[in-house]
This record gives structure tokens, C-alpha cells and sequence, in this order.
């Protein structure tokens, strides 16, 4: 680990492995992720050289760092076939190569053995809705299907070939049926958000290894992994590192025993702890949450941990904890530290000589007992206007009416029911052309809903007046309603006329709104057209309230055209950028073609994968271009289409 990156990779490196409470809220960039899972696997590889100098079995860690430097090699740049079947081929007995095929969201191993080679596969990131649906963790068994070939086709190059360009060219190529799709505007569009289904990979890859091979039904193992998916005001969600989980699939089925593993993990931790406090401004929070996950996992290994694993772990630990307890000793030393005063050169003489100029005369009338009339206090009493005999409801608009409840709720009440009964009618008649009565008394509606709920709670005769009250208010507003849209005189006000039956009302006056309303329900009802659907129903047809109105509003057949003529012209930019993107996609793909990747030498005479690679910085342009989809913004259905544009614009009456 000491060529670890710079903070923030590191701080990010955190995230993925320790999994801390406060985690990012958003998906980070292509090369800063891609740079994160490089530093996660070096981390492991140089974990893994120091754990190996500590133990005897030095055989099984050789095979181990083989594996983590190969799929580093993977995670800098991405398969290539070439490099892939010289990779397979160089393959010896007790050889692992562990595959991120990115674009199918699928882990591949592929383990030699004497006598043959065996193709495990597994899904990385869990479906979305899984994660986000499971309380807890979430349990999966690992690996999935795995093929065993003989050594007869595992090793022929003709084969080798094969399986590198079919890997390849999966990790580049995503199945459409694999893909996450959501539906808007009656268009199925991918959906970003979601994790690829691998099933189809699996079952197209595992179908031709199964040709030459035999299924086989490998050690498995089970893991309560968490897992989260996180976003605020992002576009694509925060996900653990799929290679940090193809990382520890990889090791926890390749080590001698679980017990290995999990010492090992606990090491791996301890390393990466001893390198966070080394960084000055390393977040505190941060380092206090991993060594707490560090000390779970050597608590959960118990007295099976060897002295070395121990002695590590304590010295990180103890290490952050002197770091913690210094940056927390600051804290309070610059919190307890007085001001610095310097009294030296005060003039404690001059400051206690005062001077009174022009106070002459106000302290003789003082002396002379003359110091002035003092006026009483004065009482006012606290008094809200009551709300008896409203005749304008327009003034208990947007809170108004809630103010009047707060100082004498029940009084309150009272008197609005009052006014209501006793003057709604005669000022529903004269706010007929007024085109805000409907949202007044929708406001007077919701404030004396709330209001009556919270107080009206154990009397039944109490809450029968309330429900009066409730359904008094919504025939006015219906009133209104039906007189600036008729059209709605012609659908059913879904009001049964036996509502107010169960009501407890003791007086005439209550009885006599009750039997008012019920002969309006009724006369309603009447004039409704039994085949009109319900204005509530979203099924848009010939006869609904909105396709009807659209058709007689010269207004919303406008918009709609407006809509429709400017979505063609973003249509056709759409189409003309998306011309331009294949041809650049074409073009890349021409280039790659006949491209090859560039390679360097390392002082020991190694060949190593060039990071300057031209070929890899040409395919992951080719790979990285994108366009975002376009919608258009009304439903194909021309019913749909209408309906939507009468609710972009509804007559304020009807809202």
C-alpha cells in the first residue's frame, strides 16, 4: 500500500471497503471510479505480500498475488483478446484469473487445475430493487453456474481464441433484453438506474462452454453482504465497487479455508488504517468507523487470529485512537482558551473618572425629588375578532381562517359553521363571474378540515356538524364549479344522496342544510349522464371530461399544436445527433480496427500494459459516447394527448 493515491482516492477507497454510515450520494465519474478500483485492488496485492512474509503457506499466496496482479491489469484497462488468450494460455495448475465483464454486470474465474479448467460466473451488483427492498443485508450464494472443460479443449488455441473474443466482445456489447427499461410517453427507454440482468450473458456463454464441457456444482459460499444504493439530486445512484465484491469472491473461494480469509480481511483492514491516519487531513468520522469495522471483524475470528494479525490490528488501532484523541485535545484546548487580554497598559484611573457633561440639571431635579411623571401601564387585553356573521370569505383566504381558530378554537368554530349556514348561499350567488371563488372556499375548506379534526374529537353530534359543515362548503364550491364549466353538469358529482343519513343532528337549522344538500346531490345526479365515466377515472375516452373540453377549448388545441410543432423540431435535432454519434461510433470502431495495444518493459524485463496505451484511450472514447434520449412529450394516443394538455391547463373553476 505505499503507492497508494492521494486522499481523496483514498478517503473514496474507504467508502467501498469499510462501507462507513455517511457514504456519497451520487455515482462518481468513469476515471475517478476506475481509479478508485485500481487502488482497491493494489491495496489487497500489497496486503497480500505482507501477509504472505508472515505465514508458511508462501505456495497458496503466490497463486493469490498472480490472480490480484492479473485482475489489476483488467481494472487499467479493459479485456482486449489478445492480451486475454495470452493470459489463458499462460495459465499453470493452481492458476486463478478473476474477469469484471463490466457491460454484462458478470464475474468470471477461471481456475486450472491438473487436468482440466473450470468457468465460474457470477452476477456482481445485485438488482436494484433487491438492495432497496431487503432490510438489512442481503444474502447471496456465490459463485452461480461453473463448466468444467478437459485439458483436450482448455488449452487449445483455437478454443483460447474463442472464449477471448467472445469476452471481449461482451464486455463491450450489451444484450437489449438485458437492459433495464422504464416506459414513458408510451416508449420503453433504458433505464440507468437499475443493475444489467446477466442471465442472458450466462446463458449464451455457459451455452457454448457446455458444448465441450460438463456442468459441475462447485464450493459454494453464502455472504450477508451490504449493500446500498444511494442518491440525492442525481442522475445515477452511489453503488459499492463491484470490483471490491469480485475481490473478496475471489479470494474466500481460492483460500485454504474461511478462517484464512477472514484473517486475512482483518489484516487487510489494519493495512489500509495504518495509511488513513498518515494523511493529515483524513476525515476523523471516517477513520473512527473503520477502525470500529476492523476491530468487528478480528472480534468475529476470535482466538484463531495469529499474534502478528493481533499485534497489527492493535497498533492501527491504537495509532487512530492517539491521532482521534489529539485532533479532539485541540479541539478543546482552542474552545477552553481565554482571550488574550493585556492589561498592562490599561489606565484603570482614567476609566473609572467619569464625566457627566450636560447632566447638570437632570440630576438636581433627581436631588430635588422632581425626576419626572412616570406614565401607568396600561392594560390591553388580548381580543381576536370573532368570526360571527361573515359575509365576505374572501378575507379567510390563505390562512386567515386558521389565525381566527388559533385563540378560541371552539368559539371559533362556532361562529364559522354559523356563517356558513347562515350566509353562504347569498355570497355563492354574487361570486358567480368571480373566477377565485373556488379556491377561496377550497382554502376555507382544508382550514376548517384541520381546524374541526383535531378538536371535534369525542362528541359524535360535534363531528356530524363538522361533516354538515364539510359537505355545506363543497356544494358551494360545486355550484361555482358547475357554473364556470357547465360541461360538468353532464358528469355525476360521485356523492351517494343517503351521504348525510348517518349524520347526528339535533337541530331544525341542521336538519334543514342536511335536506338542502341532499336535493342538490339529487338534482345533480339527475342531470348527470349515466354513460359519462367519472371525472376521477384516468382512462381517457371519446366521452371523459377532459377529451370533451379539449374539444371545445379553441385555447388548449392551440397549446397542443404549439406542443407538438416545437417537439418536432427537437425531434429533428435529436435524429440529426444521433446521426452524428454512429458516424463518430463508426469512425472510433475503424481506428480500433487497426490499432494494437502498446506494451512497456519494467526494469526486471517484464511486459507490462502501457497506461499511455493509444488503442485503450481510443475504445474507451468509443465506449463513452453517449446521448441522452429523446422524449416525446405527449402520449402517441391522440385521447391520451388530449387529456394531458386540458390537465396542463385546467379551468380554474375545475383545479
Amino acid at each position: 500500500m505505499s503507492a497508494l493515491p492521494d486522499l481523496a482516492r483514498l478517503q473514496h477507497l474507504a467508502y467501498h471497503v469499510f462501507l462507513p454510515p455517511k457514504l456519497p450520494q451520487e455515482e462518481q465519474k468513469e476515471p475517478f471510479q476506475e481509479s478508485v478500483d485500481v487502488a482497491i485492488v493494489q491495496s489487497v496485492i500489497q496486503a497480500s505480500k505482507n501477509y504472505r512474509t508472515q505465514t508458511q503457506a508462501s505456495s497458496q499466496w503466490t497463486h493469490i498475488e498472480l490472480m490480484l496482479r492479473r485482475l489489476r491489469n483488467y481494472v487499467e484497462a479493459p479485456i482486449e483478446k489478445d492480451r486475454l488468450s495470452e493470459d489463458i494460455k499462460s495459465m499453470k495448475p493452481g492458476d486463478i484469473l478473476p474477469l469484471y465483464i463490466k457491460a454484462q454486470n458478470a464475474g468470471v474465474i477461471l481456475r486450472k487445475q491438473v487436468n482440466h479448467t473450470t468457468y465460474e460466473v457470477f452476477e456482481v451488483q445485485a438488482q436494484t430493487k433487491n438492495v432497496m427492498s431487503t432490510p438489512g443485508k442481503i444474502v447471496r450464494h456465490f459463485p452461480g453456474p461453473a463448466v468444467q472443460l478437459p485439458d483436450s479443449v482448455a488449452n487449445d488455441s483455437k478454443f483460447i481464441n474463442q472464449v477471448a473474443d467472445i469476452l471481449d466482445q461482451m464486455n463491450a456489447e450489451v444484450f437489449d433484453e438485458a437492459q433495464p427499461k422504464t416506459r414513458k410517453a408510451g416508449t420503453d427507454l433504458h433505464e440507468s438506474r437499475e443493475s444489467i440482468n446477466p442471465n442472458y450473458f450466462i446463458q449464451f456463454f455457459f451455452g457454448f462452454l457446455r458444448g465441450m464441457g460438463h456442468a459441475i456444482d462447485p464450493p459454494r459460499v453464502v455472504k450477508r453482504l451490504a449493500d446500498e444504493v444511494l442518491w440525492m439530486d442525481a442522475k445515477n445512484p452511489w453503488r459499492r465497487s463491484p470490483i471490491w465484491l469480485i475481490v473478496r469472491i475471489a479470494l474466500q473461494t481460492s483460500l485454504d479455508s474461511k478462517t484464512t480469509y477472514k484473517h486475512f480481511m482483518a489484516y487487510h483492514h489494519a493495512s489500509i488504517i495504518s495509511q488513513c491516519y498518515k494523511h493529515s487531513s483524513f476525515p476523523s468520522d471516517l477513520l473512527y468507523a473503520m477502525r470500529v469495522k476492523m476491530a468487528k471483524r478480528l472480534f468475529k475470528v476470535q482466538n484463531t487470529a495469529p499474534q502478528f494479525l493481533i499485534e497489527d490490528a492493535k497498533a492501527a488501532a491504537d495509532a487512530t485512537q492517539t491521532l482521534l484523541q489529539g485532533r479532539w485535545d485541540a479541539v478543546r484546548s482552542a474552545q477552553a482558551q481565554p482571550p488574550n487580554q493585556d492589561l498592562s497598559r490599561a489606565d484603570f484611573d482614567s476609566a473609572i473618572n467619569q464625566t457627566l457633561p450636560r447632566s447638570r440639571n437632570l440630576l438636581e431635579r433627581v436631588f430635588q425629588g422632581h425626576s419626572g411623571h412616570i406614565s401607568p401601564s396600561r392594560f390591553t387585553p388580548k381580543h381576536a375578532p370573532r368570526l360571527e356573521n361573515i359575509t365576505e370569505f374572501s378575507q379567510y383566504a390563505n390562512g386567515g381562517l386558521s389565525r381566527a381558530f388559533t385563540s378560541d378554537p371552539h368559539l371559533a368554530l362556532f361562529d364559522f359553521e354559523a356563517s356558513i349556514f347562515h350566509n353562504l348561499a347569498s355570497w355563492t350567488s354574487r361570486q358567480r363571474d368571480y373566477s377565485g371563488a373556488c379556491a377561496v372556499m377550497s382554502s376555507c375548506f382544508q382550514q376548517y378540515l384541520t381546524a374541526a379534526k383535531s378538536h371535534y374529537t369525542a362528541d359524535m353530534a360535534d363531528r356530524s356538524i363538522m361533516m354538515l359543515t364539510l359537505m355545506r362548503i363543497w356544494m358551494a364550491i360545486d355550484q361555482l364549479a358547475t357554473d364556470g364549466c357547465s360541461l360538468l353538469r353532464e358528469f355525476s358529482p360521485e356523492l351517494p344522496e343517503d351521504i348525510l343519513d348517518p349524520l347526528l343532528l339535533r337541530t331544525t337549522e341542521h336538519i334543514e342544510q342536511a335536506r338542502t344538500i341532499q336535493q342538490y346531490i339529487h338534482t345533480r345526479r339527475v342531470g348527470a349522464s349515466a354513460s359519462n365515466p367519472s371525472i376521477f377515472s384516468d382512462k381517457a375516452t371519446s366521452t371523459c371530461l377532459a377529451v370533451r373540453y379539449f374539444r371545445t377549448s379553441r385555447r388548449h388545441q392551440q397549446i397542443k399544436a404549439a406542443i407538438e410543432t416545437y417537439a418536432e423540431e427537437q425531434k429533428s435535432k435529436k435524429i440529426k445527433e444521433l446521426r452524428e454519434q454512429n458516424e463518430k461510433y463508426n469512425r472510433l470502431t475503424q481506428q480500433l480496427q487497426a490499432m494494437t495495444c502498446e506494451y512497456r518493459y519494467t526494469q526486471n524485463g517484464r511486459r507490462k500494459h502501457a497506461h499511455w496505451c493509444g488503442r485503450c484511450r481510443t475504445e474507451k472514447e468509443r465506449n463513452a459516447l453517449q446521448i441522452q434520449p429523446y422524449e416525446w412529450p405527449l402520449p402517441r394516443q391522440q385521447l391520451d394527448a388530449e387529456a394531458v394538455v386540458f390537465e396542463l391547463e385546467r379551468p380554474g373553476s375545475f383545479a
